[in-house]
Parts: C-alpha cells; sequence; structure tokens
C-alpha cells in the first residue's frame, strides 16, 4: 500500500501490481512457503505488500510458486499487471507505463514479461498504441529490462527476445499472438518440491491414522458416522495458512 509518496518495504524504482481474478488457494499456499523462504534471506516478506504491490523479484518467484503447486487441471487468472515507477522523491506512478490484462498461470507461463511485451506490441495496451515500433522497443530495453534484471538477478541471456517488426506486422493482420521466444530456457528462481513433498507425507499419515481410529470404532462396535475431522482429533494438524492475505 501507498504510505504517503513511498510503497512499503519497495524500494525498487520500477515494480508491479497484481489484480487477481480470484483469491485461489495456491496463492494462499504459494505466498506461506516463500514467505518461509524470506526468513532466511535479507528480504521482506511478500505478504507486506501482497496482493497489491510486489517487486519484479517477488512476483516472479510468486508466479513459478504458483504454477508449481497448481495442478494439471487448474490454474490461476492475474486479471490485471501494471508497472509502476517511483523516483526517490516522486510518488509512484502507472502514468505511461505497461500492463497486461487476464495472463493465465498455467504450464505454458514462462515469465511475467512475456504478457507485458506481448500487450504493449499488440497494441491491447492503449497508452503504447500511438507509439512506433522503436519507441516501444527502447521502453523494454533501456528501462524495464534493466529494472527486472537488477530486481531479479538473472543474466540479460534469460531476458526474452522481442519481437521484430515483421514478426508484430505478421501477428497483427493474421489477428495473431504476438510470439516472443528465449534464447535460454528462463531458470527456476524458487522450488517448492520439498513442500509438496511434505504435504504428500502428511496427508499420508492422516489417511494412515484416519484408518486407525475407523477401525478402532469398529472394534468397539460403534457404527455411528465418525466425526468429519475424527482423524485429526487423534492426529491434530500442525500445518496451518495464513489467515488472510
Amino acid at each position: 500500500m501507498f504510505i504517503g509518496n513511498k510503497v512499503r518495504k519497495i524500494k525498487d524504482s520500477d515494480f508491479l501490481r497484481v489484480k487477481w481474478e480470484r483469491k485461489e488457494a495456491a496463492i494462499k499456499t504459494a505466498v506461506h512457503f516463500l514467505n518461509e523462504q524470506a526468513q532466511s534471506r535479507s528480504e521482506s516478506k511478500i505478504s507486506e505488500n501482497f496482493p497489491e504491490y510486489l517487486t519484479f523479484d517477488q512476483a516472479e518467484r510468486l508466479f513459478q510458486a504458483i504454477q508449481q503447486l497448481t495442478d494439471s487441471s487448474g490454474e490461476v487468472v492475474i486479471k490485471k499487471l501494471e508497472l509502476f515507477h517511483q523516483s526517490e522523491k516522486g510518488k509512484p506512478s502507472n502514468k505511461n507505463e505497461a500492463y497486461a490484462e487476464n495472463i493465465q498461470i498455467d504450464s505454458d507461463f514462462v515469465s511475467l514479461l512475456v504478457p507485458l511485451i506481448q500487450s504493449v506490441f499488440s497494441n491491447k495496451d492503449a497508452g503504447f498504441k500511438k507509439a512506433s515500433y522503436d519507441e516501444k522497443r527502447a521502453y523494454f530495453e533501456r528501462s524495464i529490462f534493466e529494472s527486472y534484471i537488477e530486481s531479479v538477478g538473472i543474466g540479460r541471456e534469460y531476458l526474452p527476445i522481442l519481437p521484430s517488426s515483421e514478426d508484430v506486422k505478421l501477428a497483427l493482420e493474421n489477428k495473431e499472438e504476438i510470439p516472443v521466444t528465449f534464447s535460454q530456457e528462463f531458470p527456476v528462481l524458487v522450488d517448492t518440491a520439498q513442500h509438496r513433498k511434505y504435504k504428500l507425507n502428511f496427508s499420508v499419515l492422516q489417511t494412515f491414522y484416519g484408518l486407525v481410529v475407523k477401525q478402532k470404532y469398529r472394534f468397539l462396535g460403534l457404527n455411528e458416522q465418525l466425526p468429519v475431522n475424527s482423524a485429526c482429533f487423534y492426529f491434530p494438524t500442525v500445518y496451518s495458512f495464513p489467515s488472510s492475505l
């Protein structure tokens, strides 16, 4: 949130505002996971600015965590992703900055830069509709890419390749999606494997204890329906998510 002319805990000159379609469970789980990781790193917890304002680094890590924690049958949708800029003395503003809408965090999602590039070059972003191809290209190369590299901490070789003017023209004529490719595979910034393994093991334990409780009821000749949380009564849940975002 804005505190005076500053965004709390965000010192980056360029950052993001995220508007979610729905508060999916995967978002809450991912935030909890990243907050646990942040305790061992010299950075602010993601929830201190969540759900609206995030640095490039926080956003990419959050989106990757959501992608990994969401099964193949589901997806999380970002309603709107907006770029903001703040100077040392000025108030943060999204004027003349890029935005993208209706972004799906599914198995095909790679980087937040992709939908922003596609939005700008396809003229879906009304603020760049009158800008020339060279102006759009310079916006990313001289401004956004520099801030992004500094925030995320990856090499320039991992940045997406901006589409050529010919590719843009052809895509617009055919009403197709602007092609955005990478010369190097985008790096994995966060790995939720241990988190998922823990959840799986805990689920197995709960199931085991649930069966034990059920057998105990049968042994005692109690045929009435078991309480919904009977297993948890004998094996208390020790893992919990934040109560609010």
